[in-house]
């Protein structure tokens, strides 16, 4: 298996969007960037820099619902990925 060459810190706003009424109505988690990918040489590197930006962002989100709650709003969620940040789903997923 192939091994990264780098790690991407990556923070984005989350929260859930409406996908239509099938099923009693159904929801879908989405993702946009919003603040520029760390890059970081090892996992090591990047596991760290993770814990320095999800603690920099705790405080927003002890303000604000989760958003798998019903009354969710909407919080800031760190990623360590192999990518670079990018706003997530790519389209909008439909129901099947």
């Amino acid at each position: 298996m192939a091994r990264n060459k780098y790690w991407y810190v990556n923070t984005y706003e989350c929260g859930r969007a409406y996908g239509g009424p099938e099923e009693g109505g159904w929801w879908y988690n989405y993702g946009i960037p919003i603040e520029k990918s760390i890059v970081c040489a090892t996992e090591e590197e990047a596991w760290r820099k993770w814990e320095e930006r999800a603690y920099a962002w705790a405080e927003y989100n002890a303000g604000h619902e989760p958003i798998e709650n019903l009354n969710g709003d909407g919080v800031i969620r760190v990623f360590v990925e192999t990518h670079r940040a990018t706003t997530f789903p790519k389209s909008r997923p439909y129901y099947s």
